[in-house]
């Protein structure tokens, strides 16, 4: 019951807004589940959950069970590393991070993006908890799920386990060995998922077909590109060659671009592929990516405020397929708050920046002035965590751009933690121990 008010409390966001919310990704995600469209750049994976979770009938499905899946992560998470807490502890840290995150809306979406924060709490789970098999199972599915539903998430969740495994080189304490093999062998399979996927629907076995535009667009972005191709074009003919002389740096959705203007991100992918590797075999060039990408991540780390609920137009892409694919919803979004730009995405914004400054704080608080008190495993979660909040930044900015949507979907995992280590921490003190008395939870 807890878990299904949690889900309920979670969709509050879409219930206001009458509809799921839709980003402009959405209808690539819709096309490849319900029409088998193998897309250039995105896993099918999540567009078959799609597909299936809605039975052909309501999208309200697939925003119930996006949300069940969070609920349920988090009363696990609760119950497995904090034990001593009370029963409604887990509900209400849902109601928390619904009134004072965007984590409702991040939920709600019919993005992949609710999937990000879910395996980072998935693979600490199977990492440190201790748990009956069956909510080691259901992680290990989410975990599974997450890294095939999107390329960025193999690579987000190779960071923290790299950081784990130098950690297990140094003798570190805490470090499980064969449950980080664990962990990496279920990200191995999830990440082989998208290849699969995308042969049997016709693909053929690649994980993307368009993925060098994303990195030389993330060069043109920076800077970078424009100085290499000067010394490139010399020698070598490349579409590119035409970005010298282009006030835009949008290579990617700018109808004008190279890559749009010469049979799309695909076809010019093996060409795009010839000027980032000779990118590459520069020190220098290196070098200067290396810091761009660190200055980027440091400030997408802290960009979590910002607009990603756009208002939905009909000669907009997910609208134009939900027309093809699904009409039956168009009713229900042309009522929308979304549809016609009235959300509340700005006040949830106001309450998450301070959140999580006053969740970053009481974390700095707790490890500089009750360090010694802290067990190790919690230690260990909160640096896993930031790790992989520190790894989504690094990885959307370094491939895409730095994006308020990028770190938003994340960034509540932080008050998350606050939350439960401060519980904690005030349950041992003795004049709330009465207040705070631990109680059997159900399993």
């Amino acid at each position: 019951m807890s878990i299904f008010a949690g889900t309920l409390t979670l969709m509050t966001p879409a219930f206001q807004n009458n509809f799921p919310f839709l980003f402009s990704d959405t209808g690539s995600y819709v096309l490849a589940g319900f029409k088998g469209v193998v897309s250039d750049f995105r896993p099918m994976a999540y567009g078959i959950f799609m597909r299936h979770v809605s039975l052909m009938e309501s999208l309200w499905l697939v925003a119930f069970v996006q949300a069940w899946l969070t609920s349920w992560i988090i009363h696990q998470f609760t119950r497995v590393f904090f034990p001593q807490l009370p029963v409604y502890m887990p509900l209400a840290t849902v109601f928390v991070l619904t009134l004072g995150t965007c984590a409702g809306i991040t939920t709600t979406m019919l993005m992949p993006d609710f999937l990000t924060p879910l395996l980072i709490l998935a693979s600490a789970i199977l990492l440190w908890g201790k748990t009956s098999r069956h909510v080691a199972a259901g992680a290990g599915l989410i975990l599974w799920f997450g890294i095939a539903a999107h390329h960025s998430h193999r690579w987000i969740l190779f960071l923290p386990l790299l950081m784990l495994l130098a950690g297990r080189l140094f003798r570190l304490k805490g470090i499980p060995a064969r449950k980080l093999a664990l962990v990496a062998a279920i990200g191995l399979t999830g990440a082989l998922t998208i290849p699969a996927l995308s042969f049997l629907y016709g693909g053929g076995f690649v994980f993307s077909r368009a993925q060098h535009i994303f990195l030389i667009s993330h060069l043109h972005r920076t800077e970078l590109l424009i100085p290499h191709l000067n010394k490139f074009c010399l020698v070598n003919t490349s579409p590119l060659c035409a970005c010298r002389e282009r006030e835009s740096d949008d290579l990617l959705w700018d109808p004008a671009s190279p890559a749009n203007i010469n049979g799309g991100w695909a076809a010019n992918d093996s060409l795009f592929a010839v000027v980032w590797d000779d990118f590459l075999k520069s020190p220098e060039n290196i070098k200067n990516l290396a810091i761009k990408m660190t200055e980027d991540a440091v400030a997408q780390f802290f960009t979590f405020e910002g607009k990603t609920v756009f208002r939905e137009l009909e000669n907009g892409h997910p609208y134009g397929v939900l027309r093809e694919v699904f009409p039956k919803g168009l009713f229900a979004i042309r009522h929308s708050l979304q549809y016609h730009d009235a959300g509340m995405e700005s006040t949830l914004d106001e309450n998450q920046h301070w959140l999580v400054m006053l969740s970053f704080c009481a974390l700095a608080l707790l490890f500089l002035f009750n360090a010694d008190n802290i067990p190790l495993q919690y230690k260990w979660l909160v640096v896993f965590v930031l790790t992989a909040l520190f790894a989504n930044a690094l990885i959307c900015s370094g491939v895409s751009m730095i994006d308020p949507r990028f770190q938003k979907r994340v960034v509540w995992l932080v008050p998350l933690l606050a939350v439960l280590l401060v519980a904690d921490r005030v349950r041992t003190t003795q004049f709330l121990t009465a207040l705070f008395r631990p109680k059997a939870l159900e399993t």
